[in-house]
């Protein structure tokens, strides 16, 4: 009897010790969560929001272990995140402007599409937007050529290149392991399996690749060239030329781009546009909200 009784006060003891350690972190979770959106709120005044363009833009932000050990830069932001920073930084007087930082973002066709407009919204409301890369991927272009001012490194690039589709075919592997699909479909545009059956594309498939990655294209084209002033057919004419072969002062008198600065002249930009004498400039204030 007094080994059960040993027994069952020695479980008590441990879940009161579990229970404790517990509550000490659930508190510790608590209080850090609290900190973290008064350091949200607490926008010091002259401040410039940051979004860094060298980073991969996911439905919802996940922690990557594995990148933090490794030391990799590219980070991952939720799109509710960023479209919701951008919607308080409209509103919040403190912050004066956007800065676009680095030019390689990871992002869906549809995502970018929303990140856009939003930055649109946001300048719209008569707040300002900068850019700066070394050098702008098709993507990261699309959407830093919204702001107000693109900079490039002088002996930097922005590819600028189009879209394209290229379907894979494994029919002729399956065959050489003995595998035949045996595919039921109905309708002319039913092409998912056609990969497994056919050697080259259908004109049904063709007609209809052309057709969704057209309109993509064009609503890319119409938008850059509405933000930069840029004829659509100018800009299919530097696309098809290779703008990433391109020198910069070529880009600078395509219209591409406004200014060619060093990553270190960026932070005088900035300070033009904040009205503040250099003397008095406190870079922290350009803070990045994430």
């Amino acid at each position: 009897m007094k080994q059960f009784f040993k027994y069952v006060l020695a479980t008590i003891v441990g879940l009161l010790v579990f229970g404790i350690i517990v509550a000490i972190f659930g508190t510790m979770s608590i209080v850090g969560m609290v900190a973290s959106g008064e350091a949200t709120k607490n926008v010091s005044k002259n401040s410039v929001m940051v979004i860094n363009m060298n980073s991969v833009v996911d439905e919802q932000a996940q922690p990557n272990i594995i990148s933090k050990l490794t030391g990799d830069d590219a980070e991952t932001i939720g799109l509710d995140e960023l479209l919701s920073a951008i919607k308080k930084a409209k509103t919040n007087d403190n912050i004066k402007g956007v800065y676009l930082e680095g030019g390689s973002i990871s992002v869906g066709l549809a995502s970018a599409q929303e990140i856009r407009n939003a930055l649109e919204d946001f300048r719209e409301s008569g707040k300002w937007i900068v850019s700066y890369a070394d050098t702008y991927s098709q993507g990261s272009y699309y959407l830093a050529s919204v702001a107000d001012k693109v900079m490039v490194n002088p002996k930097g690039a922005v590819d600028i290149h189009g879209m394209a589709a290229q379907p894979m075919f494994v029919k002729d592997l399956m065959k050489k392991f003995g595998v035949k699909m045996q595919v039921i479909k109905v309708g002319q545009y039913k092409s998912a399996t056609e990969m497994f059956t056919e050697d080259k594309m259908s004109i049904a498939n063709r007609q209809q690749v052309e057709a969704y990655i057209k309109g993509i294209w064009d609503n890319m084209v119409e938008s850059i060239s509405k933000s930069r002033n840029v004829t659509p057919e100018a800009l299919n004419l530097l696309a098809d030329s290779v703008t990433a072969m391109m020198p910069t002062e070529a880009l600078l008198g395509a219209k591409l781009v406004d200014t060619l600065v060093y990553a270190d002249g960026v932070k005088s930009v900035i300070k033009q546009l904040l009205d503040i004498d250099e003397k008095k400039i406190d870079y922290s204030r350009c803070v990045d909200c994430f």
